[in-house]
């Protein structure tokens, strides 16, 4: 059932409510019409109940052995007779006790304060059976058989009973029509009121959760309004107070680091200074080197410390002609990094961050794996940019806590080979800061293969821009 739900909670509402307003619909539209028809047939049938009683008050004021029914149809209509009988009527099997009627039938007789020892009232479809349509027909010739016909019993002091039938006709089409039209009026209105609540609720609710997905990056846009229900407005109101204090400690955290970075680095200049004059020459070199060492360490942490909140722009552009212009940079170099599978791939991103995140893959690729082979595979939901290498790949265990920051795996990728443990956690921050992901893999053939997985804009968003830098 759920696949077949939308998605979206106005869209989820919606259904829903058209379900359930269907349902109560049908329900109310057959329980009109048939109180219509039960009102209808109470209505239709007062003129000739009243005739009834007046009869059989007449016949009940007979001589017994004089009982019969009075002569002359006496302004009884088409279709209805009069006759006293030793059975009720209204007691047959074809007949179905109507109690309504029956209890007005009583009324009646108490009404006019004619004494009987017990009253019977019915109904039945007319046309249930071939040969009482063909009977209607022949009785009304020319004419659409009646709806229902109604039958009355009253049995007298001496045993016998009076009987009498007569036809009345369904509610007329149009009626049927009018009541139809009124009930998908009353549909439409409140289905309209409907989907009117479920998108004031759901629009706030959507804009909280996109402003959510960039708390913390830099792109926030200041306070979300404060529109919909008064629940929603306390939502985002939290959010809102939420977010200005994020941002506070995020505007503090960089201030630190500034601070950090620059009480850090005027000291390291000054050992450098130093060194410089140190002998022997072997040592100072071996002293040089540590402290350069060092002062990379500090960049790295502080850049991977910085993450999350850059305020660069976002630029739609063609990350492939980006990937290319990065190829051919290493390869002016002379170092083994060269490109694959090559389409156009318009995305948007920050393009100083996404060369950061490219230029670490490339070079974990080039010194762990011996060289650099890069992908850009482009798709309708999602493009994918792939660095591999030809080295001896990494573990599952190593691939699941190799983006965690300071992480270094032992054998291949060791101390000696320089840096922090950062590049994979840096390039996986800058990647899920562009909205996508990072999957580390092994190569079957091989080597280990890094993709990042980036959703691509909707057509019809704008053209990349021409200019990269």
């Amino acid at each position: 059932m759920k696949r077949f739900l939308p998605q979206s909670l106005s869209g989820q509402i919606a259904v829903v409510m058209t379900l359930a307003l269907l349902a109560a619909s049908a329900v109310n539209f057959l329980f009109l019409v048939g109180e219509r028809s039960r009102a209808g047939l109470i209505e239709m049938s007062g003129p000739p109940m009243a005739r009834f009683v007046d009869a059989a008050s007449e016949i009940a004021s007979r001589p017994s052995d004089r009982r019969g029914p009075p002569p002359g149809r006496r302004g009884r209509p088409p279709g209805s007779r009069l006759s006293v009988d030793d059975f009720s009527l209204a007691s047959r099997e074809r007949y179905e006790p109507h109690g309504q009627l029956e209890r007005r039938l009583r009324q009646a007789f108490d009404d006019a304060e004619v004494r009987v020892e017990e009253v019977a009232a019915a109904t039945r479809r007319v046309g249930d059976r071939p040969r009482d349509r063909i009977r209607d027909v022949l009785r009304r010739p020319g004419k659409r058989p009646p709806g229902r016909e109604v039958a009355l019993s009253a049995r007298l002091e001496d045993g016998r009973w009076v009987n009498a039938s007569f036809l009345m006709r369904e509610p007329a089409g149009e009626d049927m029509l009018s009541l139809g039209a009124s009930t998908l009026i009353l549909f439409a209105s409140v289905l309209a009121a409907a989907l009117w609540i479920s998108r004031r609720l759901s629009r706030p609710l959507r804009d909280l959760a996109e402003a959510s997905a960039k708390v913390g990056s830099g792109d926030g846009g200041g306070d979300l309004p404060l529109s919909g229900p008064e629940d929603v407005r306390s939502a985002i109101s939290a959010f809102n107070a939420m977010n200005r204090r994020v941002d506070a400690l995020l505007r503090e955290k960089d201030v630190m680091l500034g601070a950090i970075g620059h009480d850090l680095r005027t000291p390291l200049a000054s050992i450098r200074i130093r060194l410089e004059t140190m002998e022997p020459e072997a040592e100072r070199v071996k002293a040089i080197a540590t402290l350069e060492e060092m002062a990379q360490l500090l960049e790295t942490i502080l850049e991977f410390a910085r993450q999350g909140r850059s305020a660069e722009a976002l630029q739609k552009l063609d990350v492939a002609v980006l990937v290319e212009d990065l190829v051919e940079d290493y390869a002016d170099t002379g170092a083994p990094v060269s490109l694959g599978e090559r389409s156009r791939a318009p995305l948007e991103c920050r393009p100083v961050l996404f060369r950061r995140m490219l230029r670490n893959l490339i070079d974990n690729a080039v010194a762990y794996g011996g060289a650099a082979r890069l992908h850009v595979r482009p798709g309708p939901d999602q493009t994918e940019i792939a660095v591999e290498d030809e080295g001896p790949g990494m573990s599952e265990q190593e691939i699941a806590v190799a983006r965690e920051p300071f992480v270094r795996t032992d054998a291949s990728r060791n101390r000696s080979l320089g840096g922090a443990g950062l590049g994979l956690a840096l390039a996986d921050s800058i990647c899920r800061s562009h909205g996508g992901r990072m999957d580390i893999v092994n190569r079957p053939t091989g080597g280990l293969s890094v993709r990042l997985i980036l959703p691509t804009p909707k057509s019809g968003e704008g053209a990349p821009s021409q200019s990269e830098d």
